[in-house]
């Protein structure tokens, strides 16, 4: 745009002192010899430019005017330049603000979430010191009940047998008076006075426990729990062994009532299943699944029941009490599912215990 400048005055300067050589027809207003430019001269006093071309042809005038329109759009485009340069860093700097704006939010939810982790962090660690505590108070627990089932050990393995010597050596005393006058001991509490009128004669007492009419195998009580040796199928309390009057002993019978020990159990040769589980060492009134527990065990179910058995032929674990007082004894040689036998070995059977239930 300057060089245009440039030959604007000099063309000027050329067509006018070709008409005037001496420089005097110059308007003094407008005297290019001056060092202003051409268009602060324009800006100052257009109305002096414009005479200096007064007297000039018109060729001369056009050439003038298509140079001036020709700045006038340098000038039009530069102003363009410039507005967009105004609008974009207008729009840049809207951009900038809102940027920062966004920094300052996300900086203050920065914070909020920092004193919001922080506060966290002092929750688990109060959370984790009251855990501490409670695990210290667990363990001092366990120890002290450590303590307390070495003591209840110890007392039972040097207590335990004279008092199941006092109990069987009783049981026996028992069961010889009572043979001396042919009655059985009770079975159960007597009542105060009969309560019922009786419809029938009663029937004597069975001469032999066993359905099939042979004498029992053996007796862990005499009169009273004996071994029945024959074959059945089905559940261990649905057998028909044992003779009327008589029934299938179950784990009432053997741990609460009779309490029977292993010397007692050894009475009988062979392996005789009865009525009840050994599930870990437990024992239950019957062999079935949610039975009444009489001592603590881990109940299994269906297949997984341990049937027990009595005598000297079961597979027998000292260390682990069940229903019999002092050991843990199981049937050995019967096909079976849980509770449910399908076949008895050679010499085997059932318990019978004294009563119809």
């Amino acid at each position: 745009m300057q060089l245009k400048v440039f030959l604007l005055i000099g063309f000027v300067l050329n067509a006018f002192c070709l008409n005037n050589l001496n420089g005097g027809f110059l308007n003094p207003k407008y005297d290019l010899r001056k060092k202003e430019s051409l268009l602060e001269s324009l800006k100052k006093d257009p109305s002096s430019f414009v005479e200096l071309f007064a007297e000039a042809d018109s060729d001369k005038i056009n050439e003038v005017i298509t140079l001036l329109e020709a700045l006038k759009g340098e000038a039009s485009s530069a102003l363009e330049i410039l507005v967009s340069h105004v609008t974009n860093a207008g729009d840049a700097l809207d951009i900038a603000n809102d940027n920062v704006v966004i920094a300052i939010n996300n900086a203050d939810d920065a914070d909020n979430n920092q004193r919001t982790a922080q506060n966290r962090v002092d929750e688990v660690n109060t959370e984790h010191d009251r855990a501490l505590i409670v695990l210290s108070d667990a363990q001092h627990d366990q120890q002290s009940a450590d303590v307390a089932k070495s003591l209840a050990d110890t007392n039972y393995a040097e207590q335990s047998p004279g008092f199941i010597d006092e109990q069987g050596v009783l049981r026996q005393a028992i069961n010889l008076l009572a043979g001396l006058n042919g009655t059985h001991p009770p079975t159960a509490s007597p009542t105060a006075s009969p309560t019922a009128t009786p419809t029938a004669t009663p029937t004597a007492t069975p001469t032999s426990p066993c359905a099939s009419g042979n004498d029992a195998v053996a007796y862990a009580v005499a009169n009273e729990v004996a071994a029945c040796e024959g074959s059945f199928s089905g559940n261990i309390s649905a057998s028909t062994l044992c003779s009327q009057g008589w029934h299938v002993c179950n784990g009432r019978d053997i741990y609460s009532h009779y309490q029977i020990t292993a010397a007692m159990a050894q009475q009988i040769p062979r392996c005789f299943a009865y009525d009840s589980m050994n599930d870990c060492s437990g024992c239950w009134e019957h062999c079935e699944d949610n039975a009444v527990e009489l001592k603590s065990g881990c109940l299994d179910s269906g297949a997984g029941h341990d049937l027990t058995g009595m005598g000297s032929g079961c597979s027998v674990s000292p260390s682990d009490p069940a229903c019999i007082q002092d050991i843990r004894s199981n049937i050995v040689g019967y096909d079976r599912s849980g509770c449910v036998v399908n076949s008895v070995p050679s010499g085997g059977g059932v318990m019978c215990c004294i009563g119809s239930s």
